[in-house]
């Protein structure tokens, strides 16, 4: 059962990983500039935060549960 959560964990993470550089680069063809709102910035920042966390949780439940 870890190794499904873990699994799961870790594509969560890397899909939020991938998608959160491509998200700033489509505000950023499609209006211009990516400096629309001042939270923008904090925004990407905190979605690869919460990927690197799932990525890390998902590697940790191998290494603990399993």
């Amino acid at each position: 059962m870890a190794a499904i959560i873990g699994v799961l964990l870790v594509v969560m993470g890397a899909y939020e990983l991938y998608s959160s550089p491509r998200m700033f680069m489509r505000i950023e063809t499609e209006t211009g500039t990516a400096e629309e709102s001042p939270a923008f910035m904090g925004t990407v920042f905190t979605s690869i935060a919460v990927g690197l966390f799932l990525v890390i949780a998902g590697i940790a439940a191998f290494g603990f549960f399993a």
